[in-house]
């Protein structure tokens, strides 16, 4: 079976620990200790409507 991917719409990167702590809303999406590219307004949307 064959699986086609697109491109990403937003890709957060940066240290485990620093993507813990932004998902679990413990710093902010614009935090210098993590690299967002593409859309930031949807990796912010997503983090305003995600609860861990």
């Amino acid at each position: 079976m064959s699986e086609e991917t697109g491109d990403a719409d937003v890709v957060v990167e940066g240290r485990a620990v620093d993507l813990l702590l932004a998902l679990t809303a413990r710093i902010a999406a614009d935090d210098p200790r993590l690299t967002v590219s593409g859309d930031a307004a949807l990796f912010t949307h997503w983090l305003e409507h995600t609860r861990f």
